[in-house]
């Protein structure tokens, strides 16, 4: 079962949304073919991908491997607030303006 509630921020006084998922299957069937078909856009577009991947690690089964946990690892880290961007000189931003600087890259 999808579930998809409209909620209130009480931190930021504005309105938004929760999808809350019971089956994994779900994520596969509903979520991500949702998403996929009403873009997200800029920053939260990566992380959809990143959400994305770590759903087919799981679906390969993967995650049931020290290396699948440390891929899944290794994406997480990179998610939301650990994700560091450079744009490009591009007018109007989208993914693909966007590049992941990796810990230890030198920015000139």
């Amino acid at each position: 079962m999808v579930e998809l509630k409209k909620k209130l921020s009480k931190k930021y006084n504005t309105e938004f949304f929760e999808f809350r998922v019971e089956k994994l299957n779900d994520i596969d069937k509903k979520i991500i073919p949702f998403f996929v078909k009403y873009t997200i856009q800029v920053k939260k577009l990566l992380d959809f991908q990143d959400f994305s991947k770590v759903a087919n690690v799981i679906n390969k089964k993967a995650h049931l491997t020290t290396e699948g946990l440390n891929q899944i690892q290794m994406i997480r880290k990179g998610m939301n607030k650990g994700r560091i961007f450079c744009v490009t000189e591009s007018e109007t931003p989208s993914a693909a303006a966007f590049v992941k600087i990796e810990a230890g890259d030198i920015i000139i």
